[in-house]
């Protein structure tokens, strides 16, 4: 929230206005794995821009949006940078607004406003969100207009003297959060005839490699993580005529239940968020690597929610059982025993989500091992728009089977 002191009242009021040289950009949107519309705004300032004719700047970046009649919508993106002795006119800052749009026309607004000099910017742009254009046009029409996201701590890589940031794409990537989970209700209403108890079980684990690199590893497998938990959260909206959804989220790797069989519409995925964040994760142990029990630990998980005879409820029928399991494709460490869950009669109908890399590769995977008497579904995806058709074909397969 930006102090009073700042005029962003005023100052939308008027026109747009360069008291400094500056460049600001819109990127996106693009499409995240929870069908949620990522949009950012960059705006780079020169440090000889900057520091021209004065020793400090007191900076206040405020990012805010107007509806398709101009009214400005609550909320704002804020942020505040102070010129460090060691900022020199051969630096550049990147200031970044990071936000969540619902289909729709808007109006984009920057203001950098220097509270020492009471002088500042300010920047205006249109912005156009197109929806999807598939068989789920409901889906996101229960997200807020806006949803303005927290500002990220800086990476390793970015505190790294030997990042190069010539990629404004690559810093982008990195200046975004994906712990930061959007709000609002997904429709995802699936016409099935006979009752149905959905559990969704997203393995968070990211790849053994990632394990290895002790300084970075806490960052980058929070980061994988959070990706993950954008899957498990659209998939946990699948909602059933008749029956109920589960969710539950694993760290394979780590032996780590963080959430076991909560019943969507109670699942605080704020929290979760949190959870995750806080977790210190820069000692793991590379003990792990070497367990023989990883495999047999995933197994027993599985088997515990198959043999789980909850009725979601209901009183006069019995819900038939789905078994959704979403993973990256992984290997299980040196030396595990891998062995295939206890069959089960009858066997719920499965699915296996398999997260593919941007480029489609696959790396070696034993978690399909394990699901095999289960006779899952091989669902692989790339991507946001290629889980949104996972999810679609999720939809009217569970509605054709139940008939």
């Amino acid at each position: 929230m930006p102090p009073s002191s700042v005029p962003v009242t005023e100052w939308l009021a008027g026109p747009d206005r360069q008291d400094f040289p500056w460049s600001v950009q819109i990127l996106g949107p693009s499409l995240t794995l929870q069908q949620h519309n990522l949009v950012q705004i960059v705006a780079a300032l020169r440090g000889r821009d900057l520091l021209r004719g004065v020793s400090i700047r007191d900076l206040h970046f405020v990012t805010k949006i107007a509806d398709d009649q101009g009214n400005w919508l609550e909320g704002q993106s804020y942020s505040h940078f102070v010129t460090p002795a060691d900022f020199s006119p051969g630096d550049t800052l990147r200031s970044f607004s990071n936000l969540y749009l619902r289909p729709g026309s808007y109006t984009v607004a920057m203001i950098a406003y220097d509270s020492l000099h009471h002088s500042g910017n300010v920047w205006r742009s249109k912005l156009s969100v197109d929806p999807v254009n598939d068989l789920l046009p409901a889906l996101g029409r229960a997200f807020p207009a806006v949803e303005f996201l927290p500002e990220v701590s800086l990476s390793p890589l970015l505190k790294d003297v030997t990042w190069s940031l010539t990629s404004q794409l690559a810093l982008a990537s990195l200046m975004v959060d994906p712990l930061a989970l959007g709000h609002g209700t997904a429709d995802l209403p699936i016409a099935n005839k006979r009752p149905v108890r959905i559990d969704v079980i997203v393995n968070l684990s990211d790849g053994m490699e990632v394990l290895t690199r002790q300084q970075e590893a806490s960052w980058w497998y929070k980061y994988d993580e959070g990706w993950m938990l954008q899957v498990g959260n659209l998939l946990s909206q699948l909602a059933p005529q008749e029956g109920c959804v589960r969710f539950s989220a694993i760290d394979i790797l780590r032996h780590d239940v963080v959430v076991d069989r909560v019943d969507s519409q109670n699942v605080d995925w704020d929290n979760i968020s949190k959870k995750i964040a806080a977790t210190e994760l820069d000692k793991i142990d590379i003990k792990t690597l070497t367990q023989k029990e990883t495999a047999l630990w995933f197994k027993q998980f599985v088997e515990r929610v198959t043999e789980d005879a909850y009725s979601c409820a209901l009183r006069d029928a019995v819900p038939e059982h789905v078994v959704v399991v979403v993973s990256r494709a992984m290997p299980f460490p040196i030396h595990a025993t891998v062995e295939a869950v206890e069959s089960n009669t009858p066997e719920p109908l499965s699915y296996y989500l398999v997260a593919l890399y941007a480029n489609g590769s696959l790396n070696w995977d034993e978690i399909e091992k394990v699901l095999k008497p289960m006779k899952p579904k091989r669902l692989p995806f790339t991507g946001a728009l290629g889980l949104r058709r996972t999810v679609e074909f999720i939809m009217t397969d569970l509605a054709s089977s139940s008939k």
